[in-house]
């Protein structure tokens, strides 16, 4: 018999590289997530990549403002699983982050506070959180396709994928279907 949850991470796996299918150039890429052309074209197409990192990288720090603030609300199974989603979430930033630097910018930095919603309780905890998710899977769609480095769009695929295993296990938690859908789309 399957365990559920390694069912989930084999379908993430297989999302990814469908996504990465349909949004990869075709052509050899040893740029290292650093656009390769010339002159102009590169400086534009570079700083189109920062500005798609950052949109990313702030999707990723209010998650991990998120997922501190559940490790709060809640005990037990549900606040490990908060936390470890939680560390995920950060070396999201960071990898972010990096990728940001590598193309000589500055990345985008933390707010000190986000809005939250009264989280009375685990139900209340579970729909902000997968809320949030369903906001990053919807971002790394619609921003995937944008970016003029291979690498880069593989390393959001694998972050779209994270995310969508994270709503995934949180529909699961809140007694949903946890993959209602056979294809992941930006309503997920």
């Amino acid at each position: 018999m399957i365990e559920r949850r390694a069912f989930l991470a084999v379908a993430g796996t297989t999302l990814a590289g469908g996504v990465l299918a349909a949004c990869g150039s075709g052509g050899q890429d040893d740029s290292n997530g650093i656009a390769t052309a010339t002159g102009a074209e590169q400086s534009t197409a570079a700083s189109a990549d920062v500005s798609i990192l950052n949109q990313a990288l702030a999707v990723e720090q209010r998650a991990v403002a998120t997922y501190q603030t559940a490790a709060q609300h809640l005990s037990g199974a549900r606040r490990r699983t908060a936390q470890h989603f939680e560390a995920q979430e950060r070396m999201h930033v960071d990898a972010l982050s990096q990728a940001v630097l590598a193309l000589g910018a500055t990345p985008t930095t933390a707010r000190d506070r986000y809005a939250l919603p009264p989280l009375s309780d685990d139900d209340a905890v579970l729909r902000f959180t997968m809320g949030v998710e369903q906001i990053a899977v919807a971002q790394y769609l619609d921003l995937i396709p944008k970016l003029s480095s291979q690498n880069l769009r593989a390393t959001f695929a694998s972050i779209l994928t994270v995310e969508a295993e994270h709503l995934a296990v949180l529909r699961e938690e809140a007694g949903q279907e946890p993959v209602p859908d056979a294809f992941v789309g930006r309503g997920t």
